[in-house]
């Protein structure tokens, strides 16, 4: 069995620390960007991931912009006299070091009036802007949705 000498292993466990690090430090990530496929005609898209905020600080998100659509909203779902509503946030906010899920019944986002038809499998570009002047870019996968009964 051949070994690796010390000095390769501690250059390994250097580069694995210091990516470990960079994650500690914190940044905003995306993860899981996605859209429900809908049919052609429909003119209002949802948009669905989970951010991390791995900052020390809260992080504000004020408004999001596509190629794809020609606006995008900030709203969440809540339940009223046993009625769901939408209800549109002018911004999201994320604490330091934690993570606000955008899901089906919650946050989400608004897209709408899409500028292209969205095939599953597709993409659309997304960008976050923040209130700090910052932009974070994703890009959302169409996916169909089984509902069940």
């Amino acid at each position: 069995m051949n070994r690796l000498p010390k000095t390769l292993l501690a250059i390994a466990l250097m580069v694995l620390l210091s990516q470990s690090m960079a994650c500690t430090r914190g940044e905003l990530e995306v993860h899981d960007p996605w859209i429900p496929a809908a049919p052609p005609n429909v003119t209002v898209l949802a948009g669905y991931l989970e951010i991390r905020n791995g900052t020390r600080e809260t992080v504000r998100i004020t408004g999001a912009s596509s190629p794809d659509f020609e606006r995008i909203e900030f709203h969440r779902t809540e339940q009223q006299d046993g009625m769901a509503r939408m209800i549109e946030s002018v911004f999201l906010e994320i604490p330091a070091r934690s993570t606000l899920a955008l899901e089906p019944g919650g946050h989400h986002l608004m897209l709408i009036n899409a500028r292209r038809p969205l095939d599953e499998g597709e993409n659309a570009a997304v960008t976050l802007k923040l209130d700090d002047g910052r932009e974070v870019d994703a890009r959302f996968t169409v996916r169909r949705v089984e509902f069940r009964l």
